[in-house]
């Protein structure tokens, strides 16, 4: 699994080593924040406590772990995951997203040449020139006979 992740993220051991442990302060930080602020807020434990604390949450995870990253050095990779991840979301658009974008289209781009030089296309067995679709996955959850899924599998 941590291997996975080393190739997956560039990074040798000891990067990996505190990226992890990036993640694992932020994300305690991030939950004993929260319930600070929400004992200041005085709300009941209802459903409107559990509304209140995801947003939360979710509006400090990033804030908390930029902040956790710059003593352990790994500033520069959490803003590019926090970078990419906005864009997965839709929530940080192409232009804004700076070097991280443009260094992976040099990356792509460079894939791209390789493939065409040896021959093959890319991962997915596709070649990726403009105007071709690009392949997606879909989850599709099935309940009870699972019919309505089989149709939609069926139909694509």
């Amino acid at each position: 699994m941590f291997d996975r992740l080393r190739t997956k993220w560039k990074v040798n051991g000891w990067q990996l080593l505190l990226i992890l442990s990036t993640f694992a302060i932020g994300g305690s930080l991030t939950g004993y924040a929260s319930r600070r602020i929400m004992g200041v807020l005085g709300i009941e434990k209802d459903w409107l406590w559990i509304i209140i604390y995801i947003v939360i949450v979710t509006l400090l995870w990033p804030l908390a772990v930029i902040l956790i990253s710059i003593p352990m050095g790994q500033y520069s990779f959490f803003i590019n995951y926090l970078r990419k991840m906005g864009r997965r979301m839709r929530i940080v658009s192409r232009s804004k997203a700076g070097e991280s974008e443009k260094s992976e289209k040099s990356e792509k781009s460079e894939k791209s040449e390789k493939s065409e030089k040896s021959g093959k296309s890319g991962e997915s067995g596709e070649s990726e020139s403009p105007g071709t679709a690009r392949r997606v996955r879909v989850a599709v959850f099935a309940s009870g006979a699972g019919s309505n899924a089989a149709r939609i599998i069926e139909y694509f």
